[in-house]
């Protein structure tokens, strides 16, 4: 492996540490937004903000049942949106460590090829991700960590 190989598959595990962290951080925060709509509709209703105080814009009842669908829903949505969210941008930070570090090769292109379907922040730094894991120097690259860090604790 020539030194400008080292040093490009270097500066590209780098970029693709911090676009990871980047990502995780917008993941968590996308999680959040279903919570964010729940606490201000729940702030809506408890002050009687819409229509007639029972939550029913103009020209709909209470007791519509689309209304209620929607009303039971909404929280259900944030659960979902949070229970998936938070623990993917965990996962997508691990990746992060795991490339500057050079550890974990198999977990991050699991993790890498998961992303894909993020779209559109997750699917571009996921196939770029899966580009650079793919070449055999980063391999090595990868292994030479591995075997070091197995050096060191024997």
């Amino acid at each position: 492996m020539t030194d400008d190989t080292r040093a490009d598959d270097l500066d590209h595990l780098y970029l693709l540490t911090v676009f990871h962290y980047i990502l995780a951080v917008l993941v968590a925060l996308g999680a959040c937004f279903p919570a964010v709509v729940l606490a201000f509709r729940l702030f809506m209703n408890a002050a009687g903000l819409h229509g007639d105080g029972t939550g029913a814009t103009e020209g709909a009842s209470a007791d519509d049942p689309a209304l209620q669908t929607f009303g039971s829903f909404t929280p259900a949505l944030a659960v979902v949106s949070v229970a998936l969210g938070w623990p993917l941008s965990i996962c997508i930070a691990f990746v992060a460590r795991g490339l500057h570090n050079r550890m974990r090769y198999a977990y991050c292109r699991t993790i890498a090829a998961i992303e894909c379907l993020l779209f559109p922040f997750g699917t571009l730094l996921g196939a770029f991700s899966l580009t650079v894991l793919a070449r055999d120097s980063v391999r090595r690259l990868f292994a030479a960590s591995s075997s070091v860090e197995a050096h060191a604790e024997s």
